[in-house]
């Protein structure tokens, strides 16, 4: 198994309020059935750099054994983590930002030249993942995480709070210690479970960054069992290309479309998901009963209904008629409902991020149910630029096979239980 090391970090804001003051630095080791773990206090709270903490963190792991030369490296939000290191304006250049906000080894790992204690040089490479980005959507916390691996995350102790850390640090040590390392042993423990969780999936060796990532080379992993292809089904070629130079040269594949007509379309198709539509029918405080429908399996359903485009008959359009619910298309599309409607099924998104805004007049892209439904409800439709894709008469379900494993996955676990 691969080694992992969870870390964690507390500091506190100086008295000047410029800066965080670092108090500890602590990790937890897993490699096979051996565990480990230990915590660092910095004089004056000095800096380390990344492969400072990593050297500590190996000491202690490997005494008298041959050092890995590859490893997993794990925090809960590493932008939080990574912030307390003294290298850390050159390190995140080595790094992915992903979804906005953690650093990960999404594409390439990073390598960091370690040292013993008697000063040989150990060169790592090192695969960065954060736990936030592969936690359940329901529960991203540490302690969410903590709950599902039956490792509890340390609660502080009463009169104590996590801008006063230094006084918890100096007033009650050893609780200061358990409740720093415990958080570094959730991480690394969760790695350690998507890791086996990957190997029980026939996927030995990867090192998902994203729970999105994982979910799709599962599918791809399903569909190959079954003898087929992503790629044969989208009609799309995989080339390589290496870009970068020295030790920032990386290999990156491009998805190029054999159907010119789909290639040019595929923006179209980006530009008009907008992502699992929800319903608030209530707002605000109710007195008696009220009841909350929900379809069990609905997106999972939704997909095992799809079948494989034939992007050969691939057809540009503006006729609304073209666009109905059972029709894979995309449009760019202006609307006007009917002055009396209640409720527009049709949006644009807020220009300030904040989601979908639903109008009785607007323009947006769409999808061909969301153009069928609108029509239904009496809108006036323009297609500017639109494009349908039948099915294959013959063509194959691609996501069946994946609808019924998730579904049967489901049906093995309570709610809110971790398998």
């Amino acid at each position: 198994m691969t080694t992992i090391i969870g870390i964690d970090a507390e500091w506190q804001i100086s008295a000047e309020g410029d800066q965080n003051d670092v108090l500890s630095y602590q990790w937890f080791g897993l490699d096979g059935e051996s565990e480990w773990s230990g915590v660092h206090y910095p004089e004056d709270g000095k800096r380390l750099t990344i492969s400072e903490w990593l050297s500590l963190a190996l000491k202690g792991g490997y005494k008298n054994r041959t050092w890995p030369t590859t490893l997993v490296l794990a925090s809960h939000f590493t932008t939080a983590e990574l912030s307390v290191i003294k290298n850390f304006d050159a390190l995140k250049t080595r790094l992915d930002l992903v979804q906005g906000s953690s650093y990960a080894s999404a594409r390439q790992p990073f390598t960091a030249n370690c040292y013993d204690n008697s000063r040989n040089r150990h060169p790592l490479t090192v695969h960065l993942l954060d736990t936030m980005l592969l936690a359940p959507a329901e529960g991203r916390s540490l302690a969410a995480l903590g709950e599902l691996l039956g490792f509890p995350k340390e609660e502080l102790p009463a009169g104590h709070s996590k801008d006063q850390m230094r006084r918890f640090m100096e007033e009650e040590p050893e609780l200061f210690q358990t409740y720093a390392l415990r958080d570094a042993e959730i991480t690394a423990r969760y790695i350690r479970r998507v890791e086996e969780e990957c190997s029980d999936l026939g996927l030995d060796n990867y090192k998902p960054v994203t729970v999105g990532g994982l979910a799709v080379r599962t599918f791809i992993r399903k569909l190959e069992e079954s003898g087929q292809s992503f790629d044969s089904i989208m009609g799309i070629e995989q080339r390589s290309a290496t870009e970068g130079r020295g030790r920032s040269t990386f290999t990156s594949n491009t998805r190029v479309y054999q159907n010119r007509l789909a290639e040019r379309h595929e923006k179209l198709a980006i530009d008009s998901y907008h992502g699992g539509r929800n319903e608030c029918f209530l707002f605000g405080f109710h007195e008696g009963i009220f009841t909350d429908y929900d379809l069990e399996g609905a997106y999972s359903t939704a997909l095992a209904g799809v079948v494989e485009p034939d992007f050969e008959n691939l057809k540009e359009t503006i006729d609304p008629s073209d666009f109905t619910l059972d029709q894979m298309g995309f449009a760019l599309v202006s609307w006007k409902f009917p002055r009396e409607t209640r409720f527009p099924c049709l949006f644009q998104r807020d220009p300030s991020g904040h989601g979908l805004i639903y109008l009785l007049e607007g323009q947006e892209y769409l999808t061909s149910p969301e153009i069928d439904l609108a029509r239904r409800m009496g809108a006036d439709i323009t297609i500017h630029s639109g494009v349908v894709i039948p099915s294959k008469e013959d063509g194959v379900r691609p996501f069946l096979g994946i609808s019924q494993w998730v579904n049967s996955q489901r049906k093995k676990f309570p709610k809110n239980q971790y398998p």
